[in-house]
């Protein structure tokens, strides 16, 4: 099956602002907790996988995780209300 250029063009368009819009997001956390969530999130790493890569133990990587959830939905928020 073949794609048509432009359906190529877009798609790598799209996936540009996407990637963008991640490293946007990502930006609220320090660097060990932005490559857990790359690692975790993008590249489906399992958790205890990508702790031990990072020198993190289990049960951290989720108070990491749980944490930084917190701080990009607080990010986000404040940035809808301005």
């Amino acid at each position: 099956m073949e794609i048509p250029q432009e359906d190529i063009a877009f798609l790598k368009m799209a996936e540009q602002a996407l990637s963008q819009e991640t490293e946007e997001i990502l930006k609220c956390l320090n660097q060990k907790d932005q490559e857990l969530f790359r690692r975790i999130f993008l590249e489906e790493e399992e958790p205890g996988e990508a702790g031990e890569a990072l020198g993190i133990s289990r049960d951290n990587v989720y108070v990491r995780i749980f944490r930084g959830k917190q701080k990009i939905r607080k990010k986000w928020k404040e940035r809808k209300r301005a």
